[in-house]
């Protein structure tokens, strides 16, 4: 056990003086009912009750007492009914049926351990028995495609006072985007129906400072937007517990398993994993914990929330995890280079791209770029777009070649500036390649005869294969030896210029990705990974980006100064 995995909130007693318990509900497949009872007693002590064929409690273990079920209703029903003294056919036809849906849905239909109500201070306790169950082969849900499997938490609150209750469920909504990509929910999970979000509606109507409702005012909203159980945070359960026949009236004879507590149902359950627990979830969810506890950072957040989706924007929170204390003004500013006309979309992915990373980015082009010269910057991204004047570096243009020299003339000032004031420096297709130039490389002019092992298909979707070739900023972030990359260019970086090394290729061995081996943070990489924020690795590109930019001074982007 490792209690020091789990993080702890500031308040840890609920109203009437006990200590605050969380219930645990871990799905999984790949082992056998008995097997996960069996672990249980291992590990904790107690004694096996079958219920059904389809259910086992463990009874008196060192935590209490656990259940062990398949995660269908149908199953548990059919097993605990029993054929009379006649033998009734139909009944035993039907216990065949269901033998055989299992047998088939084995992968489908999770296995569920569910905890008694523990003391926060015992989490750690469980650590030793989802080991034991990795270990006699329990699967997650990313073993397979169709698996949908989760954890589910069901904490106590500190009180049960329509004011606190609306804190959380403010928190949550406004962290709820920073918690699904903390968790990188898999696809099955994501189509599948149980994790739904609020409705847009009901969530405006919460964060709206002005809303204080009684606790049946409340459960009344609540109930209008959301009659079903399939939220990531499920209220419910907790409004059953509170006012039973309210819930009922609206949402009929649902399954409530009413109970004094909130049922946070987004996590995936890793359970093969073996670095994965209770802990990770755990700790993310703590977040909320303290941001509900805050009351004058809970009303910034509320309103940062409110405001970013005025402006078109969904909300991240990032900034606003506890100990950062950020405000939407301090977001680091970065430069986003582009050409002159209309806004292209590799503008628009990449101006969520950094703003879904905690920072504000502005665009550059060389028509406005004067209008800006007094602003200050704290990092730079050199972007996609037209190909390179040859002359550049040596090269001649070929005849289908697009060229944008006011563009080169203005991103090689941007470049040479940022590397003078040792700004972050992200370059993305052509700006990786214009990175190069200016550090006396050159290009490769048209790689399209040059490919033997991939297409030279262009496309924004994660089509091709990129290989890590050292340690360095890029790998930092992907945190991968290999990794799915989009393709939209046929130039590529040839020689490479003064103080760059390779860190990535292609399965043609051709630059995917190239950094400094001396200035702060400069990565340049020859896909384009704004079009592909919906993936966790490419997100993190970003995130580190804007990570340095915050230990940066803002630089102005006036080069006549000095």
């Amino acid at each position: 056990m490792n209690a020091t995995r789990y993080q702890m909130p500031a308040r840890l007693g609920c109203a009437d003086g006990t200590p605050r318990r969380v219930g645990v509900e871990i799905e999984m497949s790949g082992i056998e009912l008995e097997t996960i009872a069996e672990q249980l007693v291992e590990k904790l002590g107690g004694t096996l009750k079958h219920i059904s064929e389809y259910e086992i409690q463990v009874n008196g273990s060192t935590l209490g007492d656990f259940k062990v079920d398949l995660d269908f209703e149908y199953f548990q029903k059919i097993g605990r009914r029993d054929v009379d003294a006649d033998g009734e056919w139909s009944l035993e036809l039907e216990q065949l049926a269901a033998d055989a849906i299992q047998a088939l849905m084995k992968n489908l239909i999770p296995c569920e351990l569910i905890t008694p109500p523990l003391p926060f201070s015992r989490l750690g306790e469980l650590d030793a028995v989802v080991e034991g169950l990795r270990e006699c082969g329990a699967n997650g849900t990313r073993q397979a495609l169709f698996s949908a499997f989760g954890l589910h938490l069901n904490p106590e609150l500190p009180d049960l006072q329509a004011g606190t209750i609306l804190a959380y469920l403010r928190a949550f909504v406004c962290l709820q985007v920073w918690l699904e990509e903390q968790e990188d929910i898999v696809i099955s999970r994501k189509l599948s129906p149980f994790i739904r979000s609020y409705p847009t509606e009901y969530e405006n109507l919460i964060l709206d400072e002005d809303y204080a409702p009684s606790l049946a005012e409340l459960i009344d909203d609540y109930l209008e937007h959301n009659p079903t159980r399939n939220r990531m945070l499920d209220m419910l359960p907790m409004f059953a517990f509170l006012d039973e026949a309210r819930v009922v009236e609206v949402v009929g004879g649902q399954k409530l398993r009413k109970r004094p507590t909130l049922h946070y149902r987004l996590p995936n359950s890793d359970a093969d994993n073996p670095d994965w627990g209770v802990w990770c979830c755990w700790n993310d969810w703590i977040q909320v914990e303290a941001l509900a506890n805050d009351e004058a950072r809970l009303r910034t957040v509320c309103r940062a929330c409110l405001n970013s989706r005025a402006s078109g924007y969904f909300f991240v929170g990032i900034p606003f995890l506890e100990g950062q204390g950020e405000t939407m003004a301090e977001r680091p500013v970065i430069a986003v280079t582009g050409p002159d006309g209309r806004y292209p979309i590799a503008w628009w992915a990449t101006r969520l791209a950094v703003f879904m990373a905690g920072g504000n980015a502005v665009r550059l082009t060389p028509s406005n770029f004067r209008n800006h010269q007094k602003e200050r910057f704290q990092a730079i991204i050199i972007g996609g777009g037209s190909d390179i004047d040859a002359a550049m570096y040596g090269g001649e243009n070929a005849d289908h070649s697009r060229i944008d020299l006011e563009r080169d003339l203005f991103e090689t000032e941007m470049i040479r500036h940022a590397l003078d004031t040792d700004l972050p420096i992200l370059g993305i297709c052509r700006g990786a390649q214009l990175i190069n130039v200016v550090l006396g490389g050159s290009l490769l002019p048209d790689i399209r005869s040059l490919r033997e092992h991939t297409s030279n298909r262009r496309t924004p979707f994660p089509r091709k294969t990129a290989i890590a070739e050292s340690n360095g900023f890029l790998l930092g972030a992907i945190d991968s030896d290999q990794w799915w990359i989009n393709s939209l260019h046929y130039q590529a970086i040839d020689r490479l210029g003064e103080g760059l090394k390779v860190v990535a290729r292609d399965l043609d061995s051709l630059v995917q990705g190239v950094e400094s081996i001396s200035h702060r943070w400069l990565v340049g990489v020859q896909w384009h990974p704004e079009y592909l924020i919906y993936l966790k690795r490419q997100r993190r590109i970003f995130r580190h980006l804007v990570c340095r930019a915050r230990e940066c001074a803002a630089e102005s982007l006036d080069f006549d100064e000095g």
